[in-house]
């Protein structure tokens, strides 16, 4: 099975198989989301970087996909379908009332169904209360008590969306990389700036996580999981990081829901975060 997550900052793609019965994924490129970019354009990359992959028309039986990104929702779907001949299915609330986690009707509509397909991947692994950090565009906590329900989000600005506010906002604050300095205290402008953002975002993670566990009352597991997460990849006592997390959640879900409620080409009714 093909899966798609389409997301603010990547659209990324990866395959699901099995291994001992178990449901493993493995990321197969990343693409830049663009709504400038036709259908054709994107089925031209797919096709170049399916092949890329070693992944070939025969062995895509199905596709599944999660957009937070509505104006890429059709385009992205077409694509894959004139690439593959599988008509995607999108993941939506119709699919909800069959997952092992619970979303509260009240947000049913606005929630990120990346956010969902975390959960649902932490859950299933943890079966227990657990929260998901996902660093990605936005920096977003989500917390699933014990039962399974998701007693809620918090979101914050990602680390590529502050230090890009701080070079737009400022007069005289470059662009910086991403990287996680070794001291708080920055010795030169650069320095300055990842120190207040990668490794201020440390310990915003730290916490929140903390935080979280106190609300939710009980110390739960936490894992670390989107695009920018390699950034604390070398931090002792640190959550597990797992970046094929989404997807991971999106295979579960794609065998989870009964084959009998599979909407045909649902484009509509995603909302983006």
């Amino acid at each position: 099975m093909l899966l798609i997550d389409v997301g603010n900052s990547h659209v990324v793609f990866g395959i699901q198989g099995e291994n001992g019965g178990r449901v493993c994924v493995r990321e197969l490129f990343r693409l830049a989301p663009d709504a400038r970019k036709t259908q054709d354009e994107y089925s031209l990359l797919i096709h170049a970087l399916c092949e890329r992959a070693g992944v070939g028309r025969a062995s895509l039986r199905d596709a599944f996909i999660s957009s937070v990104v509505p104006v890429l929702t059709k385009t992205i779907a077409d694509a894959v379908a004139q690439v593959s001949g599988v008509q995607p299915v999108v993941f939506g609330p119709w699919a909800y009332e069959h997952l092992p986690v619970r979303i509260p009707e009240p947000v049913r509509a606005e929630i990120g169904t990346d956010l969902v397909a975390n959960a649902v991947a932490a859950y299933v692994h943890f079966r227990s209360a657990c929260v998901v950090v996902d660093c990605g565009t936005a920096l977003t906590f989500t917390a699933v008590d014990g039962t399974g329900l998701i007693q809620g989000v918090a979101i914050a600005p990602g680390l590529r969306t502050a230090v890009q506010s701080l070079h737009t906002g400022t007069a005289q604050l470059p662009l910086v990389p991403l990287a996680l300095p070794d001291s708080v205290l920055g010795k030169d402008t650069t320095h300055a700036v990842q120190a207040g953002v990668v490794r201020g975002t440390l310990f915003v993670i730290r916490a929140m996580i903390a935080q979280c566990q106190k609300e939710l009352g009980c110390r739960c597991a936490a894992v670390i999981t989107g695009g920018l997460s390699r950034l604390f990849s070398s931090e002792v006592d640190f959550p597990p990081i797992d970046a094929q997390l989404t997807l991971s959640g999106l295979a579960h879900i794609a065998r989870l829901v009964p084959t009998s409620l599979l909407p045909p080409a649902t484009v509509s009714g995603l909302s983006g975060n």
